[in-house]
């Protein structure tokens, strides 16, 4: 990976767990996956601005903002982003509106992995969390 740029490659795999278990069908679905706007079969994209953070979050009843994204952070403009929990965390985000209207503010429950790529339009500017625990996020953008 370049210093300006951000690679994701990975395969989703679900079938069953060994040939034993195997019933009719015994078919194994594998999706390869990465980073939308890539090369094919690449998974790699332009990252200007890079923000990535390992921590423990002790707000168990409000929401806190989390460093390295929006005014005056790391990435102002996210479209890129990557999240771990260990445990269930509540996530507040914040995405410009791409037809220019008031921001769009989404609630989303997280307990393990989550990823997403809004558009460069409609980017991440905020991120706040809810809950106790370690969390460790990555963020990038062109801005």
């Amino acid at each position: 990976m370049s210093a300006d740029s951000v690679t994701l490659l990975g395969n989703l795999t679900a079938g069953p767990q060994g040939v034993c278990e195997g019933g009719f069908p015994s078919g194994v679905l594998q999706v390869a996956f990465g980073l939308a706007g890539s090369c094919p079969g690449a998974g790699t994209k332009p990252a200007g601005k890079k923000f990535w953070t390992s921590q423990e979050i002790n707000s168990p009843s409000t929401y806190t903002t989390l460093d390295g994204i929006g005014t005056g952070q790391s990435v102002t403009q996210v479209n890129t982003f990557y999240l771990r929990t260990t445990v269930q965390f509540l996530f507040r985000l914040t995405f410009a509106d791409p037809a220019g209207g008031p921001d769009i503010v989404s609630i989303v429950p997280v307990a393990g992995l989550f990823i997403l790529e809004p558009s460069s339009a409609g980017y991440l500017k905020q991120l706040e969390a809810q809950g106790q625990g370690k969390v460790e996020y990555f963020a990038s953008g062109n801005q």
